[in-house]
């Protein structure tokens, strides 16, 4: 689909106006992961002023699976990627990820790797967008990175990431526009990014996390988690 379709889709979710269909999933998939630098840190990031919903949403670095990741900018709208397999395929996009994780920080793309194995594809409840998360890691330390003038970043160390996804419940209720918490504890991260922690949290950091229990703790405290089991033999509903 075109990018202004999916644009004039997330706006009208953002502005609270009607659009076709009224009810449903903007029709667009993002993909991306969640990093983990070498001295134990998780990577997330505030969202810039030139994206939409900005200075508002946190997030690990991601982005919409789009044919602007391997084409050149100033024709990647061309009919012809329409149905271009490089548009519909993982590991194309996700290295697409890999490198940008890499420029970013000042690092050389083979630096940054990430698990091909997929955890979970997800339906965002706030951001109404599809989206394909798995894991990675950073071989350099947090000193190690040279961050960008532009952006703000959070680097939550791995002993406090169970208390940073049991928050989520209560800060699902503030409005996190103009919300700036000095501990990072109490980030409200964006939907999919936090069901990416749940599922991704014994892979970044060795240590088992029930998955169970922490949604049904979550959906407790006021938020709407459903999981859809999708091993072989059983059908995925939406």
């Amino acid at each position: 689909m075109p990018f202004s379709v999916d644009d004039g889709a997330v706006k009208s979710i953002e502005e609270g106006k009607p659009f076709a269909p009224e009810k449903g999933y903007v029709p667009s998939i993002s993909v991306g992961f969640l990093t983990a630098t070498k001295d134990g840190k998780i990577i997330f990031q505030r969202r810039v002023s030139d994206v939409h919903v900005p200075n508002t949403l946190i997030h690990e670095p991601c982005g919409y699976m789009a044919s602007m990741n391997f084409a050149p900018r100033t024709e990647c709208d061309s009919p012809k990627y329409e149905t271009d397999p490089r548009l519909f395929d993982l590991k194309t996009q996700l290295d697409f990820r890999q490198k940008a994780v890499a420029e970013t920080f000042g690092l050389s793309p083979e630096q940054v790797s990430y698990d091909s194995k997929q955890d979970f594809l997800a339906a965002g409840w706030k951001t109404l967008e599809m989206y394909f998360s798995t894991t990675g890691k950073i071989d350099a330390t947090q000193k190690d990175l040279t961050l960008p003038e532009k952006g703000e970043f959070f680097f939550v160390p791995f002993e406090h990431l169970k208390d940073l996804i049991h928050n989520q419940g209560r800060l699902s209720h503030i409005d996190p526009a103009g919300y700036r918490p000095s501990d990072s504890r109490q980030i409200p991260l964006i939907d999919e990014s936090l069901i990416g922690l749940i599922y991704g949290y014994e892979r970044l950091t060795g240590e088992r996390l029930d998955i169970g229990e922490n949604i049904g703790r979550l959906n407790h405290e006021g938020m709407k988690i459903t999981v859809y089991d999708t091993s072989p033999g059983k059908e995925y509903l939406l």
